[in-house]
């Protein structure tokens, strides 16, 4: 009994506390409105955490992106240095195309003008000296027939002279 008593009289003072039973329900609605406060709370919370990483990894992504045109801006340079150094090397290479082009064509003029004098100045020596070697020639036959008649001659005399020689004898 006791104990009977002294719950009933805590339950006397919490109810005291608590108030009439319109106070309890009040209580019980504020705690479902806080309840529900609550949830929107950690909802809100989690978005922001979702969003807080967002930012996050689009931050991280900026990073990347920012690296990647700066080796781009970098590589675009090297291209156009090296674009500059091919231009400027062809250029030249043009340059010396053209110069050994009119070398060559000097030397061409110069060859035929060359060639011109040379047929001026050894042609004519060299139809005569074709027309002496060819008059040679014509010696050189007229002497084989010579020699020749010389040795026809002797053979005939070389016989005459058997024949008389027989004869004497």
């Amino acid at each position: 009994e006791d104990q009977e008593a002294e719950l009933a009289l805590r339950v006397k003072h919490f109810e005291q506390e608590l108030g009439s039973n319109d106070s309890a329900t009040a209580l019980e609605n504020q705690l479902a409105s806080l309840s529900g406060h609550l949830e929107t709370l950690k909802e809100q919370i989690e978005a922001f955490e979702t969003i807080r990483a967002q930012r996050k990894q689009v931050a991280e992504e900026r990073v990347l992106v920012q690296t990647e045109t700066q080796q781009l801006v970098q590589t675009k340079e090297e291209y156009q240095g090296t674009l500059e150094a091919a231009r400027s090397k062809h250029a030249s290479n043009v340059a010396l195309l053209e110069q050994a082009k009119a070398r060559q064509a000097a030397v061409e003029a110069e060859r035929i003008a060359n060639d011109k004098v040379h047929a001026e100045q050894i042609l004519p020596g060299q139809v005569e000296k074709n027309a002496l070697m060819e008059e040679k020639q014509e010696l050189a036959k007229t002497m084989n027939k010579l020699h020749e008649e010389s040795l026809s001659n002797d053979k005939e005399n070389n016989k005459g002279l058997a024949t008389q020689s027989e004869t004497l004898n």
